[in-house]
């Protein structure tokens, strides 16, 4: 697959002092598919546009976790989307 470009948007601070970003997304995806199952090959490629958002959110000085949701593509009746959580140490 091919990554996606990403484009953070904007930085805010909370009144509860939690430091956060918004990051929007938008990309191209491209995948290929192959089986092969006794005399039968099937190989295809599949792509489209890719879009998504998340937030990143400052736990402490040296730690943050990410939200993001990514669409990356739906094309001949295929779907592919994505959900992930992940954590961030600071160095």
């Amino acid at each position: 697959m091919q990554p996606a470009v990403a484009c953070q948007l904007t930085t805010f601070d909370s009144p509860l002092a939690i430091k956060s970003s918004l990051t929007l997304i938008l990309g191209y995806t491209q995948a290929t598919f192959e089986a092969s199952a006794g005399i039968f090959d099937i190989h295809d490629n599949f792509g489209g546009v890719s879009y998504g958002a998340g937030v990143d959110i400052e736990i402490k000085e040296d730690l943050s976790t990410n939200i993001e949701y990514m669409q990356f593509f739906d094309t001949v009746g295929i779907e592919l989307t994505g959900f992930s959580v992940g954590l961030t140490k600071h160095f």
